[in-house]
């Protein structure tokens, strides 16, 4: 069973809010500069060691660069580069991501897009920079669950796959068992759906008919069990044995400690598996934010 300290660990901070204005439920825009040092303060002693960023996030590769070198910090650090790279351009790319991030090493740096991970040019040019010590890990971020079942069957090197997983969306829990068998790090994103969960459903438009009364039920729920929202969605994810991290975005420091402060509600959660279990949405106009209207 997982503890406290476990349950923190497996959590990867997400930085698009540090370079780009992003989420449905998010107000305030961008994370300015000083709420990114104390961001990361928060993270670092609550042993918090990852991060998750993308070329394609604005300016949070500078940002989080900046941020390290002005409290020195050291994190793990997962980047993504853009689906437009081609492979003649790919080495200037992660070039760009180590000099902007201010390190000579990276984690992970995975395929934004599922089509570059299929260009075994680009997969190439990935095993090059990992033998040459650049990037200790290669993968790919995806949305759909063929993709993952493509990359299995087709046995195609993997060290991490970044995928959507929340307590509406749940496509890709029966493949999660073979992905950790091949020893594929599975690292998951979306478990506020960008922040879906947290909007009051009558504010929402006519597009989210079908599950404004499933939304409004987990609200409840966790009214009436005094737990908060964002504690019952992270560690629904966390709880999931073959996820290594659960990737979250946040746009203040106060959020970030509400996070971590999600271990104490573990053992209500535990008791509400089977229930949220059965919150399942199939429907992809809802559980793919790029879908929404």
């Amino acid at each position: 069973m997982l503890d406290a300290a476990d349950l923190t660990r497996r959590i990867a901070l997400g930085t698009v809010q540090f370079g780009l204005d992003y989420g449905i439920s998010n107000p305030d825009g961008r994370v300015g500069r000083d709420a990114v040092a104390e961001i990361f303060r928060i993270a670092r002693e609550s042993g918090i060691k990852m991060l998750d960023t993308a070329v394609s996030y604005g300016s949070s590769e500078a940002v989080i660069g900046s941020a390290m070198a002005a409290g020195g910090h050291d994190f793990d650090i997962v980047s993504k580069f853009p689906p437009d790279t081609t492979v003649s351009d790919f080495d200037a790319t992660l070039r760009g991501t180590l000099e902007r991030l201010g390190v000579r090493q990276i984690k992970a740096y995975l395929a934004h897009s599922f089509a570059s991970y299929t260009n075994a040019g680009l997969r190439e040019r990935l095993r090059r920079a990992k033998n040459a010590g650049l990037i200790r890990q290669v993968g790919v971020s995806v949305y759909y669950p063929h993709q993952i079942a493509w990359l299995l069957d087709e046995d195609v090197p993997c060290d991490v796959v970044q995928l959507p997983f929340s307590v509406f969306d749940q496509r890709f829990r029966p493949l999660l068992g073979r992905m950790k068998a091949r020893g594929v790090e599975i690292h998951v994103r979306s478990v506020f759906l960008q922040g879906l969960f947290f909007v009051t459903p009558d504010a929402l438009s006519a597009h989210f008919d079908r599950v404004k009364e499933r939304l409004g039920s987990i609200q409840k729920l966790c009214e009436n069990r005094e737990i908060p929202l964002a504690a019952l969605l992270l560690d629904y994810a966390a709880f999931q044995p073959e996820i290594d991290r659960v990737v979250i975005g946040v746009a203040r420091p106060e959020e970030l400690c509400q996070n971590v402060g999600a271990t104490c509600y573990a053992a209500q959660v535990r008791e509400l598996m089977p229930l949220l279990d059965g919150m399942a949405v199939s429907d992809e106009e809802i559980i793919l934010p790029y879908n929404w209207r």
